[in-house]
């Protein structure tokens, strides 16, 4: 029986919701102060936790093209970025609140290899106390699609900017737009407006030829140059993202069967038991600014029976650390009380053995007299 799963998005961590699963008519509005736009969640034989009301969808069309015959789930994302970020700055990754070290499996530095193999801009650290993994965002993804708008964006609300004809359509092959999904092209980012026309921005360093290759309409070309070019930190920080921009971009891949909840790297024949390793806690992918930790929007995972019993187990460890704190405190209470009781009878031992003095005192100066 294939796990229930929990997928809840939101502009952080703190302000989650539940979304629609394989509902593309209905993506997810992001609207902050960092982020306008919106997302949907594709998961192939989706069984999980829905929205108040709504029906489960097992799976989309997304799945039956060849753009997608072979993923298991896809995060697609499409929105703008008000203040404006370079793409060195823009990240996307996990992110984890607790540590995992006790819980990786034996071939993990493995699995590392082979996911710096896929992603050679990844940098991670999995054994620290809140483990992290990130990559910069438009090198990452599997598709990544620019629009510059010809005019500023109107400061609105993000279903008003939905309206408008400069913002692009969200792909969709069941929605009835023209375009089913994300079309990799990226050159967009790299003209700037000059006396009313486009041309090439030379402070990005890029050549002409480059700019082509990520126009091309043949995808593994302009995928390929988008790697190759985004691959490097210096051109990366020459890249602008401006309020004029909107970024789609398509975050799928077949690695992760849902329904054996399995871990599979091809390349390696290595498959991972997930449910085993999985301590309960939620798995959450996070864009952020990795330079002012600003954050834009987050999706996360959750295991609904694991993170049931993780929750329950932390709530026993926190109940048993509770009694014992409540019991040395009760012990060091009565340790306290022994000890000054100890203290009275010390005292009125100490003044019995002076009275006794004194009268004995007396005594011989009584005796002292008779005698004269």
């Amino acid at each position: 029986m294939a796990p229930k799963l929990r997928i809840s998005a939101g502009p952080d961590a703190e302000h989650l919701e539940i979304i629609s699963v394989n509902h593309d008519n209905q993506p997810f509005v992001i609207d902050s102060e960092n982020f306008r736009g919106r997302l949907a969640v594709r998961i192939k034989d989706f069984v999980g936790e829905t929205p108040s009301g709504e029906t489960a969808r097992k799976t989309t069309k997304y799945f039956e093209e060849p753009y997608g015959d072979g993923m298991t789930y896809s995060i697609q994302v499409q929105g703008q970025f008000p203040k404006g970020v370079t793409s060195d700055q823009l990240v996307f990754g996990n992110a984890f609140d607790r540590p995992i070290r006790n819980s990786l499996p034996y071939g993990t530095s493995l699995a590392l290899r082979f996911a710096g193999m896929v992603d050679p801009n990844l940098k991670h650290d999995l054994y620290a106390d809140k483990p992290w993994a990130f990559s910069p965002m438009l090198a990452t993804m599997f598709r990544v699609q620019a629009n510059r708008a010809s005019e500023p964006f109107e400061e609105s609300s993000a279903q008003e900017l939905f309206k408008s004809k400069q913002w692009p359509e969200f792909p969709s092959p069941e929605t009835g737009v023209e375009q089913h999904f994300v079309k990799e092209d990226l050159s967009p980012l790299f003209y700037t407006k000059q006396d009313g026309e486009n041309s090439l921005n030379e402070d990005t360093g890029i050549d002409k030829t480059t700019v082509e290759k990520l126009h091309s309409e043949d995808v593994s070309v302009a995928s390929s140059a988008r790697a190759s070019w985004m691959g490097k930190k210096a051109h990366r920080e020459k890249l602008d993202i401006t309020e004029s921009d909107v970024i789609t971009v398509d975050f799928c891949n077949g690695f992760i069967d849902f329904n054996s909840l399995q871990l599979v790297l091809p390349y390696m024949n290595l498959h991972f038991d997930l449910q085993k390793y999985w301590d309960g806690q939620p798995v959450r992918y996070v864009a952020k600014n990795i330079e002012t930790d600003e954050v834009y929007f987050v999706v996360q995972f959750e295991l609904m029976e694991l993170s049931e019993e993780a929750k329950s187990a932390r709530a026993e460890q926190e109940s048993s650390a509770s009694e014992e704190s409540e019991s040395k405190a009760d012990q060091a209470d009565a340790q306290d009380e022994d000890q000054a009781g100890d203290d009275s009878d010390s005292s009125s031992n100490d003044e019995s053995d002076e009275e006794t003095t004194q009268k004995s005192k007396s005594k011989e100066t009584e005796i002292s007299d008779d005698v004269d």
